[in-house]
């Protein structure tokens, strides 16, 4: 089963695909901030997103996910969010 199928693969997909939407949003609104690199703000969100599961998957409640599910998520976050923001009419 893909990684995605899990519950802490599922949560991490639904953070990183509402992350994406709100950058895209954001992006269009206030294109200033396309300065910082776009990859930071979802890199920060997996970030704390494992802070917030570690105690879980120590307590072996939610199963590990491995870094490649991480940079998926990251990279998909980006994408869209960048993608979101190149749509006209979106701010």
């Amino acid at each position: 089963m893909s990684e995605f199928g899990t519950v802490t693969g599922r949560a991490f997909g639904l953070l990183m695909l509402v992350l994406g939407v709100v950058l895209g949003f954001v992006y269009a609104r206030y294109p200033e901030l396309e300065k910082i690199p776009s990859f930071v703000w979802p890199l920060a969100a997996a970030f704390i997103f494992d802070l917030w599961t570690r105690p879980l998957i120590n307590e072996e409640r939610w199963p590990p996910i491995s870094t490649q599910t991480r940079f998926i998520g990251i990279i998909a976050a980006t994408i869209i969010g960048l993608l979101l923001a190149r749509i006209p009419g979106v701010a």
